[in-house]
Protein backbone atom coordinates (compact mmCIF):
# COMPACT_ATOMS: atom_id res chain seq x y z
CA UNK A 1 0.00 0.00 0.00
CA UNK A 2 1.26 3.23 -0.84
CA UNK A 3 0.17 6.45 0.78
CA UNK A 4 -0.75 9.98 -1.10
CA UNK A 5 2.89 10.64 -1.29
CA UNK A 6 3.72 7.58 -2.84
CA UNK A 7 5.73 6.17 -0.51
CA UNK A 8 5.00 2.28 0.84
CA UNK A 9 2.67 2.75 3.99
CA UNK A 10 4.67 -0.14 6.10
CA UNK A 11 8.10 1.05 5.96
CA UNK A 12 6.82 4.41 7.03
CA UNK A 13 5.13 2.59 10.06
CA UNK A 14 8.17 0.79 11.03
CA UNK A 15 10.43 3.69 11.21
CA UNK A 16 7.76 5.86 13.09
CA UNK A 17 7.67 3.03 15.69
CA UNK A 18 11.50 2.93 15.52
CA UNK A 19 11.67 6.73 16.57
CA UNK A 20 9.22 6.56 18.88
CA UNK A 21 10.88 3.42 20.87
CA UNK A 22 13.91 5.47 20.39
CA UNK A 23 12.29 8.95 21.85
CA UNK A 24 10.92 7.17 24.62
CA UNK A 25 14.44 5.69 25.66
CA UNK A 26 16.11 8.76 25.49
CA UNK A 27 13.42 10.39 27.70
CA UNK A 28 13.45 7.23 30.33
CA UNK A 29 17.12 7.73 30.70
CA UNK A 30 16.94 11.35 30.83
CA UNK A 31 14.27 10.65 33.58
CA UNK A 32 16.78 8.16 35.04
CA UNK A 33 19.71 10.72 35.18
CA UNK A 34 17.78 13.39 36.51
CA UNK A 35 16.56 11.23 39.25
CA UNK A 36 20.39 10.05 40.18
CA UNK A 37 21.41 13.43 40.22
CA UNK A 38 18.80 15.12 42.43
CA UNK A 39 19.73 11.39 44.95
CA UNK A 40 23.37 12.06 44.15
CA UNK A 41 23.21 16.28 44.92
CA UNK A 42 23.69 16.91 48.25
CA UNK A 43 26.31 13.92 49.00
CA UNK A 44 28.21 16.01 46.33
CA UNK A 45 27.62 19.16 47.52
CA UNK A 46 29.30 18.53 50.91
CA UNK A 47 31.99 19.56 51.78
CA UNK A 48 35.46 16.82 51.43
CA UNK A 49 36.05 17.77 55.32
CA UNK A 50 32.35 16.51 56.10
CA UNK A 51 31.79 14.97 59.57
CA UNK A 52 32.15 11.18 59.46
CA UNK A 53 30.58 9.09 61.79
CA UNK A 54 33.97 8.50 63.46
CA UNK A 55 34.68 12.03 63.10
CA UNK A 56 31.54 12.93 65.01
CA UNK A 57 32.65 10.52 67.65
CA UNK A 58 36.41 11.62 68.11
CA UNK A 59 34.28 15.28 68.42
CA UNK A 60 31.95 14.25 71.39
CA UNK A 61 34.96 12.34 72.76
CA UNK A 62 37.59 15.35 73.02
CA UNK A 63 34.61 17.16 74.43
CA UNK A 64 34.07 14.61 77.23
CA UNK A 65 37.82 14.90 77.97
CA UNK A 66 38.06 18.58 78.46
CA UNK A 67 40.03 19.88 75.37
CA UNK A 68 40.62 23.74 75.23
CA UNK A 69 39.96 25.41 71.55
CA UNK A 70 43.99 25.66 71.15
CA UNK A 71 44.62 21.60 71.48
CA UNK A 72 41.16 21.07 69.66
CA UNK A 73 42.34 22.57 66.91
CA UNK A 74 46.17 21.11 66.81
CA UNK A 75 44.52 17.79 67.38
CA UNK A 76 42.22 18.50 64.01
CA UNK A 77 45.39 19.08 62.26
CA UNK A 78 46.94 16.11 62.87
CA UNK A 79 43.78 14.27 62.08
CA UNK A 80 43.28 16.30 58.92
CA UNK A 81 46.60 15.54 57.93
CA UNK A 82 46.62 12.01 58.56
CA UNK A 83 43.56 11.57 56.54
CA UNK A 84 45.10 12.13 53.39
CA UNK A 85 47.38 9.83 54.22
CA UNK A 86 45.23 7.31 55.24
CA UNK A 87 43.22 7.99 51.74
CA UNK A 88 46.57 7.13 49.65
CA UNK A 89 47.18 4.02 51.70
CA UNK A 90 43.34 2.81 51.34
CA UNK A 91 43.66 3.98 47.62
CA UNK A 92 46.54 1.67 46.98
CA UNK A 93 45.04 -1.62 49.50
CA UNK A 94 42.31 -1.41 47.15
CA UNK A 95 43.88 -1.44 44.04
CA UNK A 96 46.68 -4.21 45.87
CA UNK A 97 43.37 -6.17 46.49
CA UNK A 98 41.99 -5.98 42.90
CA UNK A 99 45.23 -7.26 41.70
CA UNK A 100 45.29 -9.99 43.88
CA UNK A 101 41.75 -11.29 42.81
CA UNK A 102 43.15 -10.79 39.04
CA UNK A 103 45.59 -12.94 39.92
CA UNK A 104 43.46 -15.49 41.52
CA UNK A 105 40.97 -15.70 39.04
CA UNK A 106 43.89 -17.19 36.48
CA UNK A 107 42.90 -20.43 35.03
CA UNK A 108 46.08 -21.75 36.21
CA UNK A 109 47.19 -19.25 39.16
CA UNK A 110 50.85 -18.50 39.58
CA UNK A 111 51.69 -19.33 43.13
CA UNK A 112 55.01 -17.32 43.42
CA UNK A 113 53.38 -14.17 42.11
CA UNK A 114 50.47 -14.67 44.56
CA UNK A 115 52.65 -14.72 47.14
CA UNK A 116 54.31 -11.32 46.34
CA UNK A 117 50.86 -10.08 46.01
CA UNK A 118 50.27 -11.28 49.62
CA UNK A 119 53.20 -9.38 51.22
CA UNK A 120 52.42 -6.57 49.08
CA UNK A 121 48.93 -6.31 51.08
CA UNK A 122 50.66 -7.13 54.20
CA UNK A 123 53.11 -4.49 53.57
CA UNK A 124 50.67 -1.64 53.01
CA UNK A 125 48.34 -3.02 56.01
CA UNK A 126 51.00 -2.79 58.05
CA UNK A 127 51.65 0.82 56.87
CA UNK A 128 48.07 2.13 57.60
CA UNK A 129 48.42 0.08 61.06
CA UNK A 130 51.61 2.38 61.83
CA UNK A 131 50.05 5.43 60.09
CA UNK A 132 47.14 5.06 63.13
CA UNK A 133 49.67 4.64 65.76
CA UNK A 134 51.75 7.62 64.45
CA UNK A 135 48.23 9.90 64.61
CA UNK A 136 47.50 8.35 68.02
CA UNK A 137 50.83 9.00 69.34
CA UNK A 138 50.85 12.88 67.78
CA UNK A 139 47.60 13.78 69.58
CA UNK A 140 48.24 11.73 72.97
CA UNK A 141 51.73 14.19 72.85
CA UNK A 142 49.39 17.27 73.30
CA UNK A 143 47.04 15.86 75.66
CA UNK A 144 47.66 16.56 79.29
CA UNK A 145 48.25 14.18 81.84
CA UNK A 146 44.46 14.69 83.31
CA UNK A 147 43.42 14.51 79.65
CA UNK A 148 45.19 10.80 78.88
CA UNK A 149 43.91 9.54 82.68
CA UNK A 150 40.07 10.75 81.66
CA UNK A 151 40.68 9.43 77.95
CA UNK A 152 41.57 5.72 79.32
CA UNK A 153 38.74 5.41 81.94
CA UNK A 154 36.40 6.31 79.02
CA UNK A 155 37.94 3.56 76.98
CA UNK A 156 37.63 1.23 79.98
CA UNK A 157 34.06 2.06 80.03
CA UNK A 158 33.04 1.77 76.52
CA UNK A 159 35.27 -1.65 76.37
CA UNK A 160 33.63 -2.98 79.10
CA UNK A 161 30.08 -3.70 77.30
CA UNK A 162 32.60 -4.66 74.07
CA UNK A 163 31.46 -8.58 73.71
CA UNK A 164 34.94 -9.34 73.29
CA UNK A 165 35.95 -8.01 76.56
CA UNK A 166 38.71 -5.66 77.46
CA UNK A 167 41.44 -5.26 74.82
CA UNK A 168 44.21 -4.43 76.92
CA UNK A 169 45.59 -5.53 80.01
CA UNK A 170 45.24 -2.81 82.08
CA UNK A 171 41.59 -2.87 80.78
CA UNK A 172 41.64 -6.14 82.32
CA UNK A 173 43.31 -5.01 85.50
CA UNK A 174 46.03 -7.24 84.67
CA UNK A 175 49.65 -5.37 85.13
CA UNK A 176 51.78 -6.43 81.72
CA UNK A 177 53.80 -8.15 83.48
CA UNK A 178 51.12 -10.40 84.46
CA UNK A 179 49.71 -10.73 80.93
CA UNK A 180 49.86 -14.09 79.64
CA UNK A 181 49.73 -13.05 75.85
CA UNK A 182 52.80 -11.15 76.07
CA UNK A 183 54.49 -14.59 76.48
CA UNK A 184 52.84 -16.41 73.72
CA UNK A 185 50.27 -18.20 76.32
CA UNK A 186 46.51 -16.87 75.61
Amino acid sequence: MRNFNGENKGVSNVKTTATRQFLSYVRLSLFMMCGFISVLAPALAQPPSASSPHRERLERLFEEIGLDDKTLTEVRKILDASKTDRQELHHKLREAYAHMRLLLEQPQPDESAIMVQADIIGGLRTEARKQRLRTLIQVRALLTPEQRAKLLALRRVRHASDPCGPRSPTERGLEESEDPSIHGNP
